[in-house]
């Protein structure tokens, strides 16, 4: 679709350029983001935009962990991004200590 429309290839994430390829697409709504790395530290931001041009909601997640390791906590941050009600809840657990044993019984409702 962005190689027939040269106009919107150069998008860079701007709802006013999101919103034409959002109705080309013949979606109500967008999604986009952007991911930065150092070492094995990410950002993730995301943004939720109509085909109107309304930015809708926007989210910011630092992630750590290898690039496999970060499929779930990216798409975590799409579920708070677009549907936050089927977010139901998350526990992350991260440890370097030789040795140490950990038991826990977690209930999330």
């Amino acid at each position: 679709m962005l190689a027939k429309s040269p106009e919107l290839s150069g998008c860079t994430g701007d709802p006013s350029c999101l919103a034409p390829i959002a109705r080309a697409l013949g979606v109500d709504q967008l999604v986009a983001g952007t991911v930065g790395g150092l070492g094995d530290s990410y950002v993730v931001n995301l943004k939720l935009v109509d085909a109107g041009g309304a930015q809708r909601q926007r989210v910011t997640a630092t992630l750590h962990g290898s690039p496999d390791e970060l499929i779930h906590e990216v798409r975590v941050a799409a579920y708070r991004l677009a549907a936050p009600e089927r977010l139901v809840g998350s526990v992350s657990l991260l440890t370097d200590a030789t040795g140490a044993g950990l038991a826990a019984h977690f209930t999330i409702h």
